[in-house]
């Protein structure tokens, strides 16, 4: 049994390492289902396999410059503040109100990933230098809010602390993802302080699952950009909606178990056209975020650092769909700025008469890009390699102007 414990930890790593968050997701079910601890057990274990795990992963972040330290240390110090209280109320609450507390955390994760991230609407604006700094008070209020979540149920920090680093630090999503790992970590450490004063924890057990998933959070970071993204959310969410299924059945009376289990699965089906329906509209009106991993392989064009060259050389329509901040410190001579969250809305102005090359850092969002443009009927490539390669031969890059933005 133990081996199965430590095989399926594993999963907690590579989704903290993929998504930057669903770590606690895996880890209550596993350490209640298969270990065979009670609720309050696992709860607190739950936060201390994350914590752990989330510190070592966001290593690697930090060193790739994917970290926003002012913003994570106060997101995560409100967020410690709140975790800790929650933990301490945690010993009041009967086991089978925080697991469906639990449940509900679940069930809202799994909709939020099924349903991918809104679409652009409007005309998208490039996030100037004003968003690189998040608003203090509603950082500190929605980290504390999100800590007291985290730390009562022992789910919901990641997927969480994404959303609004994205949306109140104005962040990149890679960003991101690092930043919320430092969130993550430090208040899972409080809220795991919080459980101690009321639960026994099974050490050898919670070091041999926080071994395995530190493991998998390796896998995770090198499998990040490397599949798509959309797919892997979609098959998660699905996942994490059967596992919801599962504890809310065990959760309910003997005798009502099967008539729970058959509503949820009810419930299940019945959100698939919905689900489908909704990706539909956002496809033909030309605004999805989210691009269908069978799309992305069969559409995007991509073209080599040597053509790339060639082609910039003779005045070739360059967009850069890197994020503000990174465009402004190096880009390439004429690169036309549009983030990747407003490509999107600015098809419209791009010329189909001719190609354009578009790159970002890497090869990933630019991918992406291309193909939303050619899906539009743009004769796009994708540039291999990002503007990273294109230092790396050498070649010009330049900061700023702003100016340059399309």
């Amino acid at each position: 049994m133990l081996a199965v414990v430590l095989g399926l930890s594993v999963l907690i790593g590579v989704s903290l390492g993929l998504f930057g968050g669903g770590g606690s997701i895996l880890t209550v079910p596993i350490l209640v289902y298969v270990a065979g601890l009670d609720a309050k057990q696992a709860i607190a274990g739950s936060l201390f396999v994350v914590g752990v795990t989330s510190a070592v992963g966001a290593v690697s972040y930090a060193r790739a410059g994917r970290v926003r330290w002012r913003t994570g240390l106060l997101f995560g110090a409100a967020g410690m503040a709140g975790a800790y209280g929650g933990g301490r109320v945690g010993q009041y609450v009967p086991g089978s109100w925080l697991l469906a507390g639990f449940a509900v955390m679940m069930l809202a994760t799994a909709v939020g990933m099924l349903r991918g991230r809104p679409a652009a609407t409007g005309t998208a604006a490039a996030p100037g230098p004003q968003r690189l700094r998040a608003p203090v008070v509603r950082v500190l209020a929605q980290g504390t809010v999100v800590g007291l979540v985290a730390g009562l149920v022992g789910a919901g920090g990641g997927f969480l602390v994404v959303p609004a680093l994205v949306l109140l630090g104005g962040l990149p999503m890679s960003t991101a993802v690092g930043t919320s790992l430092v969130v993550i970590a430090l208040q899972s450490a409080a809220g795991f302080a919080g459980h101690l004063h009321s639960v026994s924890i099974d050490w050898p057990l919670l070091l041999a699952v926080t071994a395995a998933a530190i493991a998998g959070g390796v896998i995770g970071g090198r499998l990040a950009g490397r599949i798509a993204p959309a797919a892997l959310r979609r098959a998660f969410g699905w996942f994490v909606l059967a596992m919801a299924a599962v504890v809310v059945t065990g959760q309910a009376p003997a005798g009502a178990r099967l008539p729970v289990l058959a509503a949820s699965a009810g419930l299940g089906l019945a959100a698939i056209p919905v689900l489908r329906a909704r990706r539909s509209r956002a496809h033909l009106a030309g605004a999805s975020l989210e691009t269908p991993d069978q799309e992305v392989g069969s559409m995007v064009r991509e073209i080599d650092l040597a053509g790339f060259a060639a082609a910039h050389a003779d005045s070739g329509y360059v967009v850069d769909v890197r994020e503000c901040g990174e465009y402004l410190a190096g880009h390439v001579p004429g690169a036309k700025l549009i983030p990747l969250s407003g490509v999107p809305a600015r098809l419209g102005e791009l010329p189909t008469d001719r190609p354009v090359y578009v790159i970002c850092a890497s090869g990933n969002r630019s991918r992406t890009a291309t193909a939303w443009m050619r899906a539009a009927g743009i004769d796009a490539y994708s540039v291999a390699g990002g503007t990273g390669g294109w230092a790396r031969l050498g070649r010009p890059v330049v900061p700023g102007p702003r100016e340059n933005a399309a």
